[in-house]
């Protein structure tokens, strides 16, 4: 059985968003000293209540910092806002998770560019 901390960074009333950051830093530490297997966390945009957690790609390098054995990763991105090849490319990068590649992605990102210059 395989267990996850999963980040989905709320506005919690008389924090400040570099407080509520540290709270998930110090979460994700814990998880990771716990033997906890992996780490995610989803996109959120325009919901002041919820709406701290913009960009999965630069919270992902973060706990990776906080980090010795967790593998990070994102559960959702807002699809729209981004062009395909750039979720493919960030998400996981070619060995920064054990068992990724560039032998196995390199396949996903052709085809995806690919797939790209035919749509635009």
């Amino acid at each position: 059985m395989n267990f996850a901390h999963f980040s989905h960074v709320w506005n919690k009333p008389g924090m400040t968003a570099a407080a509520r950051y540290d709270q998930l830093w110090r979460e994700l530490e814990l998880a990771d000293e716990s033997g906890f297997d992996f780490g995610f966390c989803v996109e959120h945009h325009f919901n002041p209540r919820e709406s701290w957690m913009p960009s999965p790609s630069i919270y992902c390098a973060a706990a990776a910092a906080h980090t010795r054995r967790l593998r990070i990763g994102t559960m959702g991105n807002v699809v729209p806002l981004y062009d395909p090849l750039r979720i493919a490319e960030s998400a996981p990068a070619p060995g920064a998770q054990p068992g990724v590649t560039k032998e196995k992605t390199q396949p996903l990102y052709r085809s995806i560019w690919v797939s790209s210059l035919h749509a635009r």
